[in-house]
């Protein structure tokens, strides 16, 4: 009986001691919400970075590898311009000397490739199978020649290299 006495002379006090304590119990819980809130943001601050990191190098990789590729394609670009500038100077020589080629009393000095495997081509040319050419068409069949074999030539090292798909 002395305690039931004691809680109803005492209710007010051990009220307020029992919200202090709830008080108490509540702060503590957010104080380890505050902490644990802080250590996910720490945590995603922490992800964004390495995200950010991670791609910063795959840019710097991709722009390294762009431009290795950019040289080794102007390394093939120069060598098929050197390759069709060469061309282009023997065809347009070549072209130069048929009217000398063609005299009926010289001999041809063309430095034509000859083909083998062609068939239905006479040997030597006879009169009645000769077509007359103005120069400049035969210039232009030059350029044309000399500027396709230096674009297969050009492909063709592409093709070798890994570069493009032979199909």
């Amino acid at each position: 009986m002395i305690a039931l006495a004691f809680l109803r002379a005492h209710w007010k006090l051990i009220g307020i001691g029992l919200l202090l304590a709830l008080l108490a119990l509540q702060t503590h819980r957010i104080a380890l919400w505050k902490a644990h809130s802080a250590s996910l943001e720490a945590a995603a601050a922490k992800q964004v970075s390495d995200y950010r990191e991670a791609y910063n190098l795959a840019v710097a990789q991709a722009y390294a590898e762009k431009q290795q590729k950019e040289q080794e394609y102007e390394a093939a670009r120069q060598q098929s311009a050197s390759a069709y500038a060469d061309l282009s100077q023997r065809y347009r020589s070549i072209v130069l000397r048929l009217p000398s080629a063609t005299d009926p009393g010289r001999p041809a000095e063309t430095d034509l490739p000859e083909r083998p495997d062609a068939t239905g081509l006479p040997a030597e040319p006879s009169p009645d199978t000769l077509v007359l050419v103005s120069r400049a068409d035969a210039m232009i069949c030059a350029e044309n020649t000399a500027y396709s074999l230096g674009a297969y030539q050009w492909a063709k090292s592409l093709t070798e290299a890994g570069h493009a798909d032979p199909q």
